[in-house]
C-alpha cells in the first residue's frame, strides 16, 4: 500500500493522543511514551513507514488564554489538544493522556470536557482518553480538558501522542504522531494553605458503601462541598457545610470520586471510593 506522507501539527497540554483504525477503541494500556509505558506509544502498532507528526503541547488557565509554564496548587487549568487533519482520507482521531510527578505517580485531577473523552484508572494511575471515535471537523482534530493542579511542590510532566485514523478497518496507513512531553513546575505560593485544608480533612470509611463522613477542620466555616465523578460529573452539592457532615453515597456506582472543600478562599480535595 502506497505511504501516505503529510505533516501533522498538535497542540495538547501534556496529552497523549492515540486512535486505532475505523473503529478506535480506548487503548488497553499506557500508549503516552511515559516512564511508565515500557516504551509503547501509537507507533507500536502503527507503524506505516509515513513522516510521523509533531506533537506540541501547551496549558492555560481555566477562562484564559495565555500559555502557562507553572502551576499553582488547587488552581484548575484548561489542556487543549488540536491536530491538523491530514488529509480527508483521516476522519477520526483518538487520544490517551497522563500527567505523573517525579515519583511517576498521577498527580492532580483531570476532568474529561470535550464529547468523546473519558477517564479511566489503570494500575492506579488516572488517564483521560478517547471512550468512543473522535470525529475531526473542519479538518482540524480538536479536544479540551481541564485539569486540577494538586498540593504538591514537585513538577508535573503531561506525556501526549496523537494518531489519525484513516478508517479503513485495519492498522495500515494510520500515523501516530512522536511521542511528547511537558513540564509545568510548581508555584508553591499559598501552597501550605492548601495543604493545611486537605490534611485536616477527616473522610471514612474510606472505601465506602452506603454513606461517607466528612469531618471538617474548625477553621472551615460554612464551607462548600462539592463529589464529583471522575468525568466531572456533579453528584452532590452543599454550600454551607460545618464540623460533621453525613453524604448518602447509595446510589453511586462502584468507583471513586473526587470530593472538593472550598471555604475562605482555600481549596481541599479529597478522593474516596465505593465499593
Amino acid at each position: 500500500m502506497k505511504k501516505i506522507l503529510l505533516p501533522v501539527s498538535i497542540i495538547a497540554m501534556g496529552v497523549i493522543i492515540m486512535s486505532n483504525t475505523s473503529t478506535v477503541t480506548s487503548q488497553s494500556g499506557d500508549c503516552t511514551g511515559s516512564p511508565l509505558s515500557n516504551g509503547t506509544t501509537c507507533y507500536s502498532c502503527h507503524n506505516t513507514g509515513a513522516t510521523r507528526p509533531i506533537t506540541i503541547m501547551f496549558a492555560t488557565e481555566l477562562g484564559g488564554s495565555s500559555q502557562v509554564t507553572s502551576f499553582k496548587p488547587g488552581k484548575q487549568y484548561t489542556i487543549t489538544i488540536t491536530s491538523a487533519q491530514p488529509t480527508a482520507l483521516f476522519p477520526k482521531f483518538g487520544f490517551q493522556v497522563c500527567a505523573l510527578n517525579s515519583d511517576n505517580v498521577s498527580a492532580g485531577t483531570f476532568t474529561a470536557a470535550t464529547t468523546g473523552a473519558t477517564l479511566v484508572s489503570k494500575n492506579g494511575i488516572s488517564y483521560v482518553e478517547h471512550g468512543s471515535p473522535i470525529t475531526t471537523s473542519g479538518m482540524t482534530a480538536r479536544i479540551q480538558m481541564n485539569w486540577t493542579a494538586p498540593a504538591t511542590n514537585k513538577s508535573v510532566t503531561f506525556y501526549a501522542a496523537m494518531l489519525h485514523s484513516n478508517g479503513y478497518g485495519n492498522k495500515e496507513g494510520d500515523i501516530p504522531s512522536h511521542p511528547e512531553s511537558l513540564t509545568l513546575t510548581a508555584n508553591t505560593t499559598g501552597l501550605d494553605e492548601v495543604n493545611n485544608l486537605s490534611d485536616k480533612i477527616k473522610l471514612y470509611p474510606n472505601p465506602t458503601t452506603t454513606s461517607l463522613t466528612l469531618e471538617l477542620p474548625q477553621q472551615a466555616q460554612s464551607a462548600q462541598v462539592l463529589v464529583r465523578d471522575l468525568t466531572g460529573k456533579l453528584l452532590y452539592k452543599n454550600d454551607a457545610v460545618t464540623g460533621k457532615q453525613v453524604i448518602n453515597t447509595s446510589g453511586f456506582a462502584k468507583g471513586t470520586y473526587l470530593l472538593q472543600v472550598t471555604s475562605g478562599g482555600h481549596n481541599g480535595t479529597k478522593l474516596f471510593s465505593v465499593k
